[in-house]
């Protein structure tokens, strides 16, 4: 389905797409299985003179449980100023929510650094805020983080809320593409928990990216990759989260603008140069090299910080 010029989507592990109509080819596109299949298995009828629900025939609902998909639906329209429903009966068969909504003001952008933070949000302000003054299960410094459970927790029944910034997440990404740029297509990739990770901004035409990136796993530990960095930076917060939050966000904010600086610098300086065909390789050069280094001073900082909070908040 065809995202609206001045639309946005929020997809949370669930199928959000819902009535789909095959005869408008300017918004849809989908294979005749679509239709055959719940046609043969019962799932849907011509006869019923109804478009057929995607999600409905398709989805087999929440992964893991109520609210797991929802929660964050609803956090998602809410950071865009939308109101929606926090309580529903089934996602599945009950569609509180849209698949695709407008923003609510014609003239309102959304930043780079807008969907920075929405990827970071555990619903603070909320009544499902993790991270609340109160909430017992934050501990003493009120991290967000809930971990799986343990073989005792694991019989009392209930779910924590499922925040939209995770300790667990691999990496978060935003792309940046505008048909206005020189330069082209950003890539802002943060590896790790975006709870703990800078965004570092990567053009899409780069011929190469710094081992700091292209290496980091999960299962091998190395003080040379951005993703163990953010990994460690994220879990020495959790030492005293509501104080080192904030020493955590105030190496975001530095570092994410400059980076939106440099970019627009890059992109200015390609249009400076744009028909000096005989240095374009050279341009070209100049600015891989100005993210790359760009690139090594983020998992410089992120590493730097982690030390800093370790002697800051051992005592």
């Amino acid at each position: 389905q065809r995202v609206p010029e001045n639309g946005f989507a929020v997809l949370a592990n669930m199928f959000v797409i819902r009535q789909v109509d095959p005869e408008d080819r300017a918004n849809f596109r989908m294979s005749d299985g679509v239709h055959s299949v719940a046609q043969d298995y019962g799932w849907w009828s011509p006869e019923s003179q109804e478009l057929l629900d995607f999600t409905l025939v398709y989805s087999d609902g929440e992964y893991a449980h109520k609210y797991y998909s929802g929660r964050r639906m609803w956090g998602g329209y809410r950071l865009m100023g939308h109101k929606f429903p926090a309580d529903y009966v089934d996602l599945q068969s009950d569609p509180v929510y849209p698949v695709y909504t407008t923003l609510s003001d014609q003239d309102q952008k959304i930043s780079q650094q807008d969907l920075f933070r929405f990827h970071r949000d555990t619903y603070q302000g909320t009544p499902y805020s993790l991270g609340a003054e109160g909430n017992l299960a934050g501990g003493p410094f009120g991290t967000p983080d809930r971990w799986k459970a343990g073989p005792d927790e694991a019989k009392v029944g209930g779910n924590w809320e499922r925040a939209i910034g995770l300790y667990r997440t691999s990496d978060t990404y935003v792309v940046q593409s505008t048909r206005h740029s020189c330069s082209g297509a950003v890539l802002w990739f943060g590896p790790a928990s975006a709870l703990g990770t800078v965004f570092t901004p990567f053009l899409v035409s780069m011929s190469d990216i710094p081992a700091s990136f292209r290496t980091g796993h999960h299962a091998e530990f190395s003080r040379g990759t951005a993703f163990w960095g953010a990994c460690v930076l994220h879990n020495i917060a959790n030492l005293k989260w509501s104080y080192a939050i904030h020493d955590v966000e105030k190496l975001q904010n530095t570092l994410e603008s400059s980076s939106i600086q440099m970019v627009n610098d890059m992109n200015e300086y390609c249009q400076s140069a744009a028909g000096d065909y005989d240095h374009a390789d050279a341009t070209l050069d100049r600015m891989e090299q100005v993210y790359l280094t760009n690139a090594d001073k983020i998992v410089q900082e992120l590493w730097q910080l982690s030390d800093q909070l370790l002697f800051k908040y051992a005592s």
